[in-house]
């Protein structure tokens, strides 16, 4: 049987760096994510589960199993070579051709469009590597900054699915945007990614 495809461990856009996490990671991440408990809670149900950078080790741990069974690729976000953040692939359907994107960020580097550049990025390798049909991004419906980034990238809002969540005993609705592999490649789309594909300064962006 044919092995899956995979998108490369380490992607490039014009300020960030996407990187898959490694284990040396984990307290790093799990500072950030501990200095954004306010920020990140209303938004995340895993937020009051991770107690220490023990979960966040088991969470790499996951993305690297994720990443062999070609069914998860996480990426942690780095500018100029510090953590600011994460975002992946997930969901993925190989035979269907689709997956799906989340992402968190930290509330100090929010407002420079730093994550419409990482789903920029990771959209186009999902593109090039996995040649999927469709990707999705799913938010809550208050979550406007969210929501804001695959509206910007020229993503399709689907509707929105009630109630198909619980976080923190109760349940919630997600809005759902879509783009297409054909949407993806017209001129007006391509013309909307490349201002966050290219490098604009050689070593920016670094990851250690």
């Amino acid at each position: 049987m044919p092995m899956k495809p995979a998108i490369p461990q380490r992607l490039t856009g014009a300020r960030v760096v996407l990187r898959s996490p490694t284990l040396r990671d984990a307290r790093t991440i799990f500072e950030t994510v501990d200095r954004n408990r306010r920020h990140l809670r209303p938004w995340m149900w895993w937020v009051d589960g991770t107690k220490g950078p023990k979960q966040i080790a088991d969470f790499i741990r996951s993305c690297q199993a994720g990443r062999r069974a070609r069914s998860w690729f996480e990426f942690g976000i780095f500018l100029d070579g510090r953590y600011v953040g994460e975002i992946g692939m997930f969901n993925l359907d190989h035979d269907h051709r689709r997956g799906e994107i989340g992402y968190w960020l930290d509330e100090d580097t929010t407002g420079q469009g730093l994550m419409t550049e990482a789903t920029a990025v990771l959209v186009a390798a999902a593109y090039k590597h996995l040649k999927l049909d469709r990707i999705q991004v799913c938010c809550q419906p208050a979550n406007e900054p969210s929501k804001a980034i695959p509206l910007r990238l020229g993503f399709t809002y689907e509707g929105t699915l009630r109630h198909i969540v619980r976080m923190y005993r109760r349940a919630c609705d997600w809005d759902f945007y879509s783009m297409l592999r054909q949407e993806f490649r017209t001129a007006k789309t391509r013309k909307r990614f490349a201002r966050h594909l290219k490098p604009r300064a050689r070593g920016r962006g670094h990851s250690r």
